[in-house]
């Protein structure tokens, strides 16, 4: 293991040893718990659950979505920002994934359903547009 901050080695492993999703630590005033050389510069301090990967992606991400290849006709877009959002969202949503295509086989990660595939080029204009659907 790499070398821990030790005030989140203490929390993760005395606090929440057993969670798998990020999570905050409250005080019985439910005020938030923070790290001492933060404490007057955040209002809040997000903890995440030591990182395992699975298919390059965090464990704690994955929850209930599933693993998709990536369709062929995306492959040929290496280089370039695959952005997946809900067919029903809308343009400017927070994707559900994203990440840049290798040549490498890459799996999307997403809940069943239909989205709108797009690829984003360097300067951030969308150059493809794909439908996709998952089961």
């Amino acid at each position: 293991m790499d070398k821990e901050n030790d005030y989140y080695q203490y929390v993760v492993d005395t606090l929440a040893p057993r969670q798998v999703t990020p999570f905050v630590v409250i005080d019985s005033n439910i005020s938030p718990i923070l790290a001492p050389l933060v404490k007057g510069n955040i209002d809040l301090q997000i903890y995440h659950p030591r990182t395992q990967y699975i298919n390059d992606r965090p464990s704690w991400l994955i929850r209930d979505r599933h693993f998709y290849p990536v369709p062929q006709p995306l492959k040929k877009w290496t280089g370039q920002l695959l952005s997946i959002v809900p067919v029903e969202y809308p343009e400017d949503a927070v994707p559900t994934d994203q990440f840049v295509l290798r040549q490498e086989d890459q799996q999307m990660l997403l809940y069943p359903g239909q989205y709108r595939a797009r690829i984003i080029d360097c300067s951030g204009t969308i150059v493809a547009s794909y439908n996709l659907v998952v089961d």
